[in-house]
């Protein structure tokens, strides 16, 4: 009997009792399909070397770009005259001794300051009912400290964004498009506002920020970091607006 060849191939072992030439040649093409198998799974874990390597590099390329446009976008807007320009422009409200009368304030939920706002606003004696748009509880509590009367204030906590507002405020029995509002917003808030509602078919509103007061007394053209970032935030805003929606 002939004795049995033990062979050893990577993790492969092959026990092959004659070795004749025609099962030499078995075993031949056996040996080269498996390294034929190993050197494609080397080239296959090569390839994918390669892939994550350049994507790596894009994403490096892609953050890169960002800080960089992100840098110069608020160096452009807080430390030159270009922000306080676009600050007058997305901030443009009358003052409020230029208010005229209207049926309602409407607060748009956000800022505790809106809220002030509003209660100022109430207290000249330009509207007999407030509504408050969103952030309910807090802004209703700003409202009271105000000296506004519960009775004088509806509330609704529906809106989301402020593209939902004039839609939301219909709710409330005689509030539309053909009402007379005063809608209370604060800093580069105003000029989507006004934007948003007329797309919404409403004619009859004003919109008061008390921070416009504050940027006509600025006495520098530099705005700074923090309401740079404001401005490109809201300018983004506008994009998502006229884009999706």
């Amino acid at each position: 009997m002939t004795a049995g060849i033990i062979i050893v191939v990577g993790d492969f072992i092959i026990v092959v009792d004659q070795l004749p030439q025609e099962r030499g040649e078995r075993f031949i093409l056996i040996k080269n399909m498996m390294d034929s198998n190993t050197q494609s799974c080397v080239n296959q874990t090569s390839c994918l070397r390669v892939q994550y390597t350049r994507l790596r590099k894009w994403v490096w390329r892609i953050l890169v770009c960002f800080c960089i446009a992100y840098t110069m976008t608020v160096f452009m807007l807080g430390y030159t005259f270009v922000g306080s320009k676009v600050s007058l422009i997305l901030g443009q409200t009358p003052q409020i001794t230029e208010l005229k009368n209207a049926d309602a304030i409407v607060v748009l939920g956000g800022d505790p300051s809106r809220a002030f706002a509003a209660g100022e606003v109430y207290q000249h004696g330009l509207a007999s009912l407030v509504i408050v748009s969103a952030d309910t509880d807090r802004l209703a509590y700003v409202l009271k400290l105000c000296g506004v009367p519960d009775e004088r204030v509806l509330i609704e906590d529906d809106a989301k964004r402020t593209v939902d507002h004039p839609q939301t405020i219909q709710q409330f029995e005689g509030i539309g498009p053909k009402s007379r509002l005063i809608l209370v917003t604060n800093r580069y808030h105003p000029a989507r506002v006004r934007a948003i509602f007329r797309q919404a078919g409403y004619q009859s509103f004003q919109v008061y920020s008390i921070d416009y007061e504050w940027m006509l007394g600025k006495k520098s053209s530099m705005i700074g970091f923090v309401d740079a970032n404001y401005i490109l935030y809201e300018l983004l805003a506008w994009l998502k607006w006229k884009t999706i929606g």
